[in-house]
């Protein structure tokens, strides 16, 4: 839920600062999906550190 919230958080941030130099609506989603994935690959990443560390 957090990863949901902090993701749109961040596509309106970039969105109101990309807005007026003319990038277009599809580079605004192709931001916001790499966004999105490096979060969650920084999620599985951490999981698997924190994984090592336990056992």
């Amino acid at each position: 839920m957090a990863c949901a919230l902090l993701a749109s958080m961040v596509f309106l941030v970039i969105a109101e600062a990309l807005a007026p130099t003319g990038v277009g609506l599809y580079q605004l989603i192709g931001y916001n999906l790499l966004v999105v994935s490096a979060i969650l690959a920084l999620r599985v990443l951490v999981g698997i550190f924190r994984e090592r560390q336990r056992g």
